[in-house]
């Protein structure tokens, strides 16, 4: 399978939840034979075999899902997808066909059709464990992360002492902050499979959210001796500055060999970027950032038109929504939003450390509401207008329902995920009285801060020096439009107001969101609480200028960008020089 993992006895038995249909007799023989030859890992055997079924009767279902098996287990991911899709087609209820489809999608990263394909295998076979372990893995994708460990709980309990079951179950539970619980069950995971470097690596992850570099550092130098080939510890060493010489060099061979696989030596390249970065020498690491994201942008897909159009939607939605003026009341949550890498995790860390306030992260629930209220309307505004005092109230509980007990008792629910942007409108409809954090930095710092970060392909324009200048400028329309409607409501800060002027930006935050002052809030580093986001490393480090002007040491590269982004970056430099604060 695509995911590495060797199913289990009882995922053979597939063919029970095959529809019972009159077939030619050659044909239900070669699927037979198929499926035969699928249990023994004879994939040419299979292929042949449930090929010439299929050309005897092609809606023959164990020979579409034998085929399917045996395409996805070849890397044959497309052709694979079309046969669990004929299965489902003649055969809705076949729980192997779901969980194959599932898996597929789960591996592209496509969540919501995952997440369909799964919770409808669950729902037939509740005792399913591969069914429920892709499930678990599906929450975590889409940000659920509750959500997520309770699936691993119940996978878990099914399968106890299960060295993969509990690696998910760890990162399950680093994502969803409850820190502790991680690196025990990670400890355990290890103990069982002490030669898994993933999960050496996975440990390294949740000490370097805490701040514990040291100790991170070690457990990814173990994941290296484990398999020097897999590029995520090297990626991880850099971004500490803990990559020595030696790891270095290593990690530029790996990224020219051409066993390496494309998108392998992606990672090394920003291992090995990252590290030249450090030491200064910008020149040779602009170029192997570059080709590490020119490999990664083939593999995704940016629509600056799209975008244009969300843009035009959200900004249109906007005339829908009543705006009360700024009062006493307060809602709970407490948006932070704006570009990655334009200081929201900083923000937000600032108010986790107020006694009133639970730092609830990225959550993915509004932009999830918002493509659930879209498709059964025309448009953003539309499915706005058509919302009904109880229907709000039903995605007011919803929005809550993830969040751990603890944030019932807290005053402020921080949601710092970058992209509600895309979901003002809606918010402001369901917490009229909520206060909106508006994160924004010097567009060109901006711009190259996102294109080092080696983000994933759920940032889809982060890999594209042109598509992170268009999503900067689109963001930008909706930022001005809104700013100017919900004054009193939502405030814009500037991050380098925030590390020029801090003790003045941090008390004014925390007036802004109605809360009493708090000292605490001023020693940020000092928290222990878990950072899941990029900017990790950055935010332990304490305040400090140096990321300004960043970007200088690349003018020429970025020449294309700075011209196309001219009028937000006089915008963004005249609003500093009027506060009397410098942009580098």
């Amino acid at each position: 399978m695509t995911n590495g993992r060797k199913q289990d006895d009882n995922f053979w038995s597939m063919g029970d939840t095959l529809a019972k249909t009159a077939s030619p007799a050659g044909s239900q023989q070669f699927a037979a034979d198929a499926m035969r030859a699928l249990r023994a890992r004879d994939i040419a055997r299979a292929v042949r075999s449930a090929s010439t079924a299929i050309e005897l009767e092609p809606t023959n279902p164990l020979a579409n899902l034998t085929l399917a098996l045996a395409n996805e287990m070849s890397g044959k991911l497309a052709d694979a997808q079309r046969h669990y899709a004929e299965v489902l087609k003649q055969t809705p209820d076949s729980v192997p066909a779901l969980i194959g489809l599932g898996r597929l999608k789960l591996n592209e990263r496509k969540g919501v059709e995952a997440l369909a394909a799964l919770t409808r295998a669950v729902h037939l076979e509740p005792d399913n464990v591969d069914a429920r372990h892709l499930l678990a893995r599906t929450y975590g994708l889409l940000l659920r992360f509750e959500e997520s460990v309770a699936a691993f709980e119940i996978v878990n309990g099914k399968r106890p002492n299960n060295p993969e079951i509990l690696a998910g179950y760890a990162r399950a539970l680093g994502n969803a902050g409850r820190t502790a619980e991680a690196l025990d069950t990670y400890r355990k995971a290890a103990a069982l499979n002490p030669n898994d470097d993933a999960v050496q690596q996975g440990m390294a992850s949740i000490l370097i959210d805490i701040g514990k570099s040291d100790e991170a550092a070690a457990l990814l130098r173990k994941a290296i001796a484990l398999k020097p080939t897999r590029p995520g510890p090297y990626e991880q060493l850099a971004r500490l500055g803990m990559l020595n010489a030696a790891e270095l060099e290593a990690a530029r061979k790996h990224a020219s060999s051409p066993k390496t696989a494309p998108l392998d030596a992606a990672s090394f390249k920003i291992a090995v970027g990252t590290a030249l970065l450090r030491r200064e020498k910008y020149a040779e690491a602009f170029v192997f950032l570059s080709e590490a994201n020119a490999e990664r942008d083939r593999e995704r897909t940016y629509d600056p038109r799209r975008v244009s159009a969300m843009v035009e939607a959200v900004k249109d939605a906007m005339a829908e929504v009543d705006r009360p003026a700024p009062g006493p009341n307060v809602d709970r949550p407490l948006f932070i939003m704006g570009m990655p890498r334009s200081g929201t995790t900083l923000v937000e860390q600032i108010f986790a450390r107020h006694s009133k306030v639970f730092p609830g992260g990225e959550r993915a629930v509004g932009g999830e509401m918002r493509r659930r209220l879209q498709v059964t309307h025309q448009s953003f505004r539309h499915a706005l207008r058509g919302l009904t005092p109880e229907a709000m109230e039903a995605l007011r509980r919803h929005y809550f329902a993830g969040l751990p007990a603890a944030a019932a008792l807290a005053e402020r629910v921080t949601d710092k995920l970058p992209d509600n942007i895309w979901n003002l409108p809606l918010l402001r409809k369901l917490f009229p009285a909520a206060r909106i954090l508006i994160c924004r930095r010097h567009p060109l710092d901006t711009c190259w801060s996102i294109f080092e970060q080696g983000f994933g392909p759920q940032v889809p324009y982060a890999s594209n020096l042109g598509h992170i200048a268009n999503h900067i400028a689109a963001q930008d329309q909706i930022i001005q439009k809104w700013l100017a409607e919900d004054q009193g409501l939502s405030r814009e800060v500037l991050y380098e107001e925030v590390v020029q002027r801090f003790p003045e930006s941090v008390q004014a935050l925390i007036e802004f969101a109605g809360l009493g002052w708090e000292e605490a809030c001023l020693s940020f580093t000092e928290s222990d609480r878990a950072v899941r986001t990029a900017s990790a490393t950055q935010v332990r480090r304490g305040i400090y200028t140096s990321s300004m002007g960043r970007w200088r040491n690349f003018a020429e590269q970025l020449r294309p960008q700075q011209m196309f982004l001219a009028q937000q970056i006089e915008a963004h430099e005249q609003k500093l020089q009027t506060l009397g604060l410098s942009a580098a």
